[in-house]
């Protein structure tokens, strides 16, 4: 018996809709085709008006196109409906499960929660069961609805890519899709390049740096913390996850890297973003920071494993003391950071700032390496850890006075150019 793929090569269904007159009178419409493997056309009716009629000839025409063939027409294609009465549909949800699973090890724990989370709501709003309804219809009908609902433009294209991986593990290594990728023919909004409009200046840092102190429920250093993002242009992530061993106090060298054995909140071990290891270089204000910093003989992290919190040994360098449970008794520890939001909030609101985000100092570390510093924005990306283009598009900040300023110091230069 021939397999699906041969049977369906060169094949064109040739749509057409034609008109019967009944003895009463009356007219119906009916619409015939070719189908793979059978030399006459078939016709069946469209129980239609008139004016439906185009619109239903092209729905079928694109059905066929596809290769979606309903109970009439397989009925009609022996080989075909024998081979898929052999091939037991895929349902989609089971099809996730077993994406997740083989593809999990080249993610991070976060990552894979995140991924997992949107495509199972991309394919529950699908309302599909089976991987075979997924159509680019359906989903170029949903993107269109997000549109709608005022989802960005990056959310969106963030669900359609991982939807096409989705799908081309189906079609490329589980070969349980035998059709074109759903995903790659759907039209996209235009993507617009997106800079966020907050703008940091000295007098917010200021303004930060001012507070020294803050209620004694607030244990977590964040004013030390948030000092060391400062002055190092670090990710959050990287300050919480670090630890006394990634530094050479002496060459005044911090090493980025990979961290097998760091317990984070999710699992243990810990990765920079995209894997992407580096050194950075300290200020001698770094230097001081780490040294008059109280370093603990022993610090934990708490990890989750098989549901069960367990605590490992690390040499964090920004803890809080808490009292946790261990092995059924409570003791003090000095423990990985985890409420800094919360101790954030506290210290904007002593410093009467009442919009900033802790990645927001990096765009200010990033304005002062190279608007005072003199670095490049690929030497400045390369300090804080982003690509050259990310740093100049969305770590670049540009306002009205310094354009002012800069055209007012070339005025006598302008009237040049003009005559």
């Amino acid at each position: 018996m021939k397999n699906k793929s041969e049977i369906l090569v060169g094949y064109r269904p040739r749509v057409s809709v034609y008109p019967k007159t009944h003895a009463s009178g009356r007219v119906d419409f009916y619409v015939s085709y070719y189908l793979p493997g059978v030399k006459r056309k078939v016709a069946r009716p469209l129980h239609c008006k008139k004016s439906e009629t185009r619109e239903l000839m092209f729905i079928h025409e694109r059905r066929l196109r596809n290769h979606q063939f309903d109970d009439f027409d397989l009925q009609r294609i022996p080989e075909i409906y024998q081979l898929e009465l052999n091939t037991p549909r895929v349902q989609i949800m089971d099809a996730l499960e077993r994406y997740m699973i083989a593809t999990s090890y080249n993610r991070r724990p976060s990552t894979n929660r995140n991924t997992y989370g949107v495509l199972k709501n991309f394919c529950e709003k699908l309302n599909v069961q089976f991987i075979d309804e997924v159509t680019t219809e359906k989903i170029q009908r949903l993107v269109g609805q997000m549109n709608s609902a005022e989802n960005s433009e990056a959310t969106i294209y963030s669900y359609l890519g991982l939807m096409e991986s989705f799908f081309n593990w189906l079609i490329k290594d589980a070969q349980v899709f035998d059709q074109t990728n759903p995903v790659s023919k759907v039209r996209k909004p235009p993507r617009a390049c997106k800079v966020s409009k907050r703008q940091v200046d000295k007098d917010t840092i200021a303004k930060l740096l001012q507070v020294v102190d803050l209620p004694s429920n607030i244990r977590v250093p964040i004013i030390s913390m948030i000092r060391f993002i400062l002055i190092t242009g670090c990710r959050k992530g990287e300050a919480i996850h670090a630890e006394w061993s990634d530094f050479d106090l002496d060459q005044g060298i911090w090493r980025i890297r990979e961290k097998p054995e760091c317990p984070t909140i999710h699992s243990l071990g810990w990765k920079p973003k995209a894997n992407k290891e580096r050194d950075v270089y300290l200020l001698p204000e770094a230097v001081d920071l780490l040294n008059n910093f109280s370093r603990h003989e022993k610090t934990w992290g708490s990890v989750k494993i098989n549901g069960d919190l367990i605590y490992q040994r690390a040499d964090f360098v920004f803890t809080v003391k808490r009292k946790v449970k261990v092995d059924g008794v409570y003791e003090w520890r000095q423990t990985r950071i985890g409420n800094e939001r919360s101790s954030w909030k506290k210290l904007l609101e002593q410093a009467g700032i009442p919009d900033l985000q802790i990645k927001d100092l990096r765009k200010f570390l990033n304005s002062v390496l190279v608007n005072d510093c003199g670095l490049s924005h690929k030497e400045a990306g390369l300090h804080i850890g982003n690509t050259n283009m990310v740093n100049y598009n969305h770590y670049t900040q540009v306002d009205f006075e310094s354009i002012k300023t800069k055209l007012e110091k070339s005025q006598d230069l302008l009237p040049q150019f003009l005559n």
